[in-house]
């Protein structure tokens, strides 16, 4: 579909509706839900996946089922790059 991202006056990208349409098809899809994790990045993100790993084993006991949650990279529980 047309994902041509309009400006503010503020110059920032206005791209609300395609992460809502991109969200909304990954949630049509349910494939996410075969997978323990579902990570959105920037698209200028570099991951490192044994470091994202590391993280985010840290977030639940060993062996517990960890309820949904939503972690930012500004939270403490992420430190640093991933």
């Amino acid at each position: 579909g047309h994902l041509a991202v309009p400006r503010g006056p503020d110059g920032l990208l206005r791209n609300s509706a395609i992460f809502i349409t991109v969200w909304g098809q990954i949630i049509a899809d349910g494939r996410f839900q075969d997978f323990d994790w579902t990570v959105k990045l920037d698209v200028d993100t570099l991951v490192l996946a044994p470091r994202l790993r590391s993280l985010l084993r840290r977030q639940c006991a060993p062996g517990e089922v960890c309820a949904p949650m939503y972690l930012r990279a500004s939270d403490d529980k992420l430190p640093g790059p991933i």
